[in-house]
């Protein structure tokens, strides 16, 4: 690896490499803000005693996500 990442300085391509990595950086934190934003509207809607299915069917629209998905976080937050 370290051959790899030797050849990309000398050749010119740190700015492929340091792309990479910040384009990498940006959707990591994209995902993990969603993430956050998931679990807080579903403990939201705990919190204030909102019918699970409201609260799934929300949360699936909202966000773009599949049920499935929507109630394993919902599990997690409740579990």
């Amino acid at each position: 690896m370290a051959n790899g990442v030797r050849h990309f300085k000398k050749e010119g391509g740190r700015a492929i490499v340091c792309q990479a990595v910040e384009e990498y950086a940006k959707e990591y934190a994209k995902e993990y803000v969603n993430k956050v934003a998931i679990k807080t509207a579903i403990e939201a809607g705990i919190e204030y005693k909102i019918e699970k299915d409201l609260i799934l069917e929300n949360v699936c629209k909202k966000f773009g996500i599949d049920r499935a998905e929507t109630e394993k976080i919902y599990d997690a937050c409740t579990g």
